[in-house]
């Protein structure tokens, strides 16, 4: 008994066509790092860059945040993506008060972006 070449080649591409989502899904699912204001977490996401995976979790972003890889970056397995929050900073100095908006934590360098020396 012959299957008719037609339906064999239909059968091929039905069999290809329900694999391929599942395919995609086993290549683009990835076990990402994601790391906020020093807090680490495990995140599972099919996103292919760091702006969809922001995206995927409802992550708000302000202008003046560090972001580590840059949004547009591509997202491997195993990768970690940072994000330090903007805080507003004040700044007083000789009767002079500085207010700023920066994800930097470390004195000296909030100090050297508001340009006190």
């Amino acid at each position: 008994m012959s299957i008719p070449r037609n339906r064999l080649q239909l059968t091929i591409f039905l069999v290809i066509l329900v694999s391929l989502p599942t395919l995609v899904i086993l290549l683009t699912r990835k076990n990402i790092t994601l790391v906020i204001n020093g807090q680490a977490q495990e995140v599972v996401t099919y996103s292919l860059t760091t702006r969809g995976l922001l995206r995927s979790g409802e992550i708000a972003l302000s202008e003046a945040d560090a972001i580590r890889p840059v949004l547009n970056a591509w997202l491997g397995k195993g990768d970690t993506v940072t994000i330090d929050q903007a805080a507003q900073v004040q700044i007083h100095v000789d009767d002079e008060v500085f207010s700023l908006l920066t994800p930097q934590r470390i004195p000296i360098v909030i100090l050297a972006e508001a340009g006190v020396s």
